[in-house]
């Protein structure tokens, strides 16, 4: 995760993060107007 920027316009914001070997942790506060199926169809659409 680069950039802060597209999660923030999509309503969500990275409150913590962690970098692992093999993995990543992140939590993420989302706003209540967005589906939690519909940011996680946008992140795994940038993360591609």
């Amino acid at each position: 995760m680069r950039n802060k920027k597209p999660f923030v316009m999509r309503g969500g914001e990275i409150i913590e993060g962690h970098l692992m070997e093999d993995h990543i942790y992140v939590s993420i506060m989302i706003s209540p107007k967005l589906s939690v199926s519909s940011f996680m169809g946008y992140l795994i659409d940038v993360q591609t």
